[in-house]
């Protein structure tokens, strides 16, 4: 979790974000906490069983949801980039479908 952090951190002074020490780590651990649990979220919610893949479309879905977590952090200057980036990870799992 800390390498998430310096990576923040790292943004923040790069000017690619504006956090707070605090909202960095706050951030840090919320991305992790994703990251960690994702397959267990698909494995629990969108999988109809233990035979079924995880998709391409499944893992861009997480990186989606991260992207969408960070992207109000992010300064006006890079957010049509970030925009455009997270297009590349769209269309996630229909979110619609969790059982």
């Amino acid at each position: 979790m800390e390498r998430i952090a310096d990576i923040l951190r790292g943004l923040n002074k790069a000017g690619i974000i504006r956090a707070s020490e605090q909202q960095v780590c706050d951030l840090a651990l919320n991305t992790w906490i994703i990251v960690t649990s994702w397959f267990s979220f698909l494995r629990c919610h969108l999988m109809d069983g233990n035979d079924q893949d995880i998709s391409q479309e499944m893992l861009k879905g997480g990186i989606y949801q991260v992207l969408s977590l960070e992207r109000p952090f992010f300064t006006a200057e890079y957010l049509h980039e970030i925009d455009e980036l997270q297009q590349l990870f769209a269309p996630k799992p229909d979110w619609q479908d969790i059982k």
